[in-house]
């Protein structure tokens, strides 16, 4: 007897790719205007390149991430709101609080809870709690 439903389309549909991260550029000497990069900027470029996530970026992300960078400077430079806003935005996308990364649902763990290596758990196990208990 056969299964419920269509048969399955099979792979026709679907076009394979070759996914090819690339390394961080760097940050140009100067920002678009010919002014130097601020310290806070740099500091940011920087950080986006310990970013767990950013190993796996193309070279296209990284080119929107400089733009981000620009963006990071001229409000550094200038304290505009209309620039905090669209970086808010921009940071949003890749997770960079706790809250952006619960709502992309992106959960960072070390090498050692992810291979289940971690320290024993604090709460003894109901075994040990209630392993001398006999019933009467």
């Amino acid at each position: 007897m056969s299964g419920k439903g269509f048969a399955p389309k099979g792979d026709k549909n679907v076009k394979t790719i070759e996914y090819k991260p690339s390394s961080q550029p760097q940050l140009p000497h100067t920002m678009p205007d010919g002014s130097p990069w601020p310290d806070e900027t740099v500091t940011f470029w920087r950080a986006l390149a310990e970013y767990p996530l950013s190993a796996d970026w193309t070279l296209i992300e990284w080119l929107y991430h400089m733009d981000t960078a620009v963006l990071h400077a001229e409000f550094w430079l200038t304290g505009k709101a209309t620039f905090a806003s669209e970086l808010r935005l921009r940071l949003a996308k890749i997770g960079a609080t706790a809250e952006d990364r619960a709502r992309l649902r992106i959960a960072f763990a070390n090498a050692d809870e992810a291979e289940g290596k971690g320290s024993k758990p604090q709460t003894p196990s109901s075994r040990e709690q209630f392993g001398k208990l006999r019933s009467v």
